[in-house]
């Protein structure tokens, strides 16, 4: 009976000696597949991160500043288009670029092909005058059309997973700057 429980124990003993290292194996194998996980996830959200981020910055640009910038330009009583090319890349870029989302880097922002095109509509409508008959005057509306190709290079955290690629995006904007009357 003493040879047996010893068998036994020396046969355990072995065997406790050979499953040691298997946690540690185990570990080795399955711990750099989680951090490879993690690195995976976190990249393709911020890269997911900068392609929102872009899309809004595009379309909730500060507009208005290139509004501002162009509502004089012209005679509002002139009906024929008036085309502003000159400037215009560094209006819209700092347009985007004041919007401001972490993480952007404006080196690597083009905009080309920025073009403003002001047009007016006029109406005429009869006011009274001093003296109560009607007199004519006439509201011309001036509208901006601004339009341009906007470009963005997005650099991932690591360049593991994902590497260096580009967006773009052409912005079509309508809106109205501006009214004057004028009477006669």
């Amino acid at each position: 009976m003493q040879k047996l429980s010893a068998a036994l124990r020396c046969s355990v003993s072995r065997q406790a000696h050979r499953e040691e290292g298997q946690a540690l194996l185990e570990f080795a194998l399955v711990f750099p597949l989680f951090v490879l996980l993690i690195f995976a996830t976190i990249e393709l959200g911020w890269v997911g991160y900068q392609h929102i981020s872009f899309e809004y910055a595009c379309s909730h640009a500060n507009w208005g500043y290139v509004k501002e910038k162009y509502k004089d330009a012209g005679d509002y009583a002139d009906t024929a288009p008036t085309d502003i090319n000159s400037g215009v890349d560094t209006v819209v870029k700092k347009a985007i670029t004041d919007s401001g989302w972490f993480g952007m880097d404006a080196s690597k922002l083009v905009v080309s092909g920025a073009e403003v095109t002001l047009t007016s509509t006029s109406s005429s409508f009869d006011v009274p005058n001093y003296d109560k008959k009607p007199h004519d005057a006439t509201q011309y509306t001036r509208h901006m059309h601004a339009r341009a190709t906007i470009s963005y290079r997005v650099k991932p955290l690591v360049g593991l997973f994902i590497t260096e690629h580009g967006m773009e995006r052409t912005v079509d904007y309508d809106q109205i700057i501006g009214q004057q009357r004028r009477s006669y």
